[in-house]
């Protein structure tokens, strides 16, 4: 697999397909804004957050129901509500979707096939901090802060055939067990630090 620069994100090539997803801003992109929110993406496309979002429900603030998904945070910050389980969410019957380049709290869990998140922050987690399904990858990632309810979370959680690399996990507790970055079988995890994480149960920094 050959892994080159495209605009400003990756370019995948492998097994004679292409597929190439830009974060630039550029013509044709879809801005999500605070009265949209939550906002279910239907449709594929690029879209970005052209504000701050905040949920005020204890829902997700984006979700995505769509396949062929660009979403960049622009840099900014997107927040699921007070009891949610994630601030961004796509289920596992979507697939190819990248988030990039900004703020999220109460996670990103994109479940679908081939999910991409990069240069993405995640604090306030009440369950796993960062997930993906098969085939997916966590790079240049930060989760911090967390404090997770639910049994045996994991920071950062993928898929089989994925990979996570240059990503962070700190300062993160759990009442029960507590996993800093967790990979299925056949994935890779390079170049991770886990750091001043606690545990009340078993604490396992990389599985």
């Amino acid at each position: 697999m050959t892994l080159q620069k495209f605009r400003g994100c990756a370019m995948t090539i492998a097994c004679g397909w292409v597929s190439a997803l830009s974060c630039l801003a550029g013509d044709g992109r879809i801005g999500i804004y605070q009265a949209d929110v939550p906002f279910t993406i239907t449709n594929s496309g690029s879209y970005f957050a052209g504000e701050n979002l905040q949920s005020s429900s204890g829902s997700y603030a984006i979700r995505v129901a769509a396949n062929h998904v660009t979403l960049d945070l622009a840099g900014r910050s997107v927040a699921g509500g007070a009891t949610a389980w994630e601030g961004i969410y796509q289920d596992a019957a979507w697939r190819n979707l990248t988030v990039c380049n900004g703020n999220v709290y109460r996670g990103v869990h994109a479940y679908g096939k081939f999910s991409r998140i990069e240069s993405v922050t995640v604090s306030g987690a009440l369950q796993d901090g960062i997930a993906t399904g098969p085939r997916g990858s966590v790079r240049d990632c930060t989760v911090v802060s967390n404090t997770p309810t639910v049994p045996s979370p994991a920071m950062i959680r993928v898929g089989t055939m994925s990979a996570v690399e240059n990503c962070a996990v700190s300062l993160s507790s759990s009442a029960a067990d507590l996993t800093g970055s967790y990979a299925d079988d056949y994935a890779r995890i390079g170049s991770c630090e886990i750091v001043y994480c606690v545990a009340a149960g078993t604490l396992v920094g990389i599985r």
